[in-house]
């Protein structure tokens, strides 16, 4: 939403809130590279975090903690632990390589089987560090 200058309550520019744009995807990727380089641990909240078809292309992106309203932690780990970290990490790639926010939908689409936008509402009423650092039992 920041990074996007866009106010997604505001019915004229809520059209432009993409947070799969291939350029937003790219700077998330770079965030995190940069600060696992620099030591610094890097969470992440909002819809993202919680869209359980978005949460596992942030843990391809390299992101390991996310932050998410408790009654989402089974769901976002359940769509996590469905793949293994390499499948998430090749997602993330081929999505980085694309040119729309629409083509990485259906890239999530083909990948996941479910439409990749607008499949859990923010969360409300408190938050959880969910802890994505385990792929299937291995340390990623």
């Amino acid at each position: 939403q920041y990074s996007l200058a866009v106010d997604r309550n505001n019915e004229h520019v809520a059209h432009l809130y993409r947070p799969l744009h291939p350029a937003i995807l790219r700077m998330l990727r770079s965030v995190i590279g940069s600060a696992k380089n620099a030591g610094i641990e890097v969470s992440l909240c909002g819809e993202m975090a919680a869209d359980p078809k978005m949460a596992p292309l942030l843990v391809g992106l390299g992101l390991r903690r996310m932050s998410v309203s408790p009654r989402l932690v089974p769901v976002i780990k359940s769509s996590i632990r469905a793949c293994s970290a390499a499948d998430l990490a090749e997602l993330a790639t081929r999505c980085l390589e694309l040119d729309t926010a629409e083509a990485v939908e259906r890239m999530l689409e083909e990948f996941l089987g479910a439409p990749a936008v607008g499949v859990a509402s923010p969360a409300h009423g408190g938050t959880d560090d969910v802890s994505t650092a385990r792929q299937r039992g291995h340390e990623a």
